[in-house]
């Protein structure tokens, strides 16, 4: 069987992928032979294959585009799709998803700028301590024309993404929310795969720097009044089509939010410094000896 992930950049397709490798019986075989994670579109596959793809299909192509993932554009997945038993496209609340993007943008392998890192942080920081004061908008887009720019972005890639949506449903997909997934709805995939998921299965220790919250509607939290005014014209169609929102009910944020630095600051100044990158930091003494021995124990 051959199987298809496919969704935006965080999400929520890395949680799905450690899933269905443990359903599919690939768990103990690493990211190697039938598996792909996140590859070049290819001409055949593997009789048996689970393959996660993430959706990019950016408008922008300048250098500072808000999101640098590499990936599929909606028409490549499509394409792709045909090639495949199983079908699959994750969606997520485009609130939520902006919010993990702009944080997973500072991860050393996406080549941060250090001023832009930290810029970011300050206003991040700032933002955990007095969250009335400072928009999620402004924070993640301090320059207006930026901001702009990343706005007229959003809302090309989510009418594209929405056109995905109502042809892959008729090609058969299975289109599913990741917050179905949390709920422990599971059951268009188990359909699909002619087997029950295991949704207790745990995820490979290498993502482990990924997960930020693998929660819901953090949105509440994070933006203010000011920022539904801006995004609601962009999301609103969308989140009504996607079962999300009704056209007659407004965003309710977090009157009083408190907001975990573990989620925020804490979480992009671990992605930006983490140990495999340029910006990595000195390790304790007693940190760089256990790795000093457990070099040694392994050449014996």
């Amino acid at each position: 069987m051959r199987v298809l992930l496919c969704g935006w950049p965080k999400s929520g397709t890395s949680f799905l992928f450690a899933r269905l490798q443990e359903t599919l019986g690939l768990a103990e075989d690493g990211l190697h032979g039938n598996q792909f994670f996140e590859p070049r579109p290819a001409v055949e596959w593997p009789k048996d294959a689970l393959v996660k793809a993430l959706l990019v299909d950016p408008v922008s192509t300048t250098q500072d585009l808000y999101e640098p993932f590499e990936g599929w554009t909606t028409a490549e997945a499509m394409e792709q799709g045909s090639l495949f038993d199983v079908k699959i496209l994750l969606l997520r609340d485009p609130r939520d998803r902006c919010i993990s993007s702009f944080f997973y943008r500072w991860l050393y392998l996406h080549a941060p700028d250090p001023h832009r890192f930290r810029r970011a942080m300050r206003w991040i920081q700032h933002k955990e301590l007095f969250p009335s004061d400072v928009d999620f908008t402004f924070a993640a887009f301090p320059c207006p024309k930026e901001r702009q720019k990343w706005r007229l972005d959003m809302a090309e890639r989510l009418h594209r993404l929405d056109e995905m949506i109502v042809g892959a449903k008729e090609k058969g997909w299975v289109v599913i929310r990741y917050e179905d997934l949390l709920a422990g709805q599971w059951g268009s995939i188990e359909r699909a795969l002619g087997r029950a998921v295991i949704t207790r299965g745990t995820q490979s220790k290498n993502f482990n720097h990924i997960v930020r919250s693998r929660g819901s509607e953090s949105w509440r939290k994070w933006f203010t009044a000011q920022d539904v005014a801006v995004l609601t014209p962009i999301f609103q169609p969308y989140l009504v089509k996607w079962g999300y929102e009704t056209s007659d009910v407004s965003w309710p944020i977090d009157p009083l939010p408190t907001l975990n630095p573990s989620e925020g600051s804490v979480y992009m100044y671990g992605l930006f410094h983490h140990e495999n990158g340029p910006y990595a930091l000195p390790k304790p003494l007693w940190g760089r000896l256990k790795n000093q021995i457990k070099a040694w124990l392994g050449r014996t």
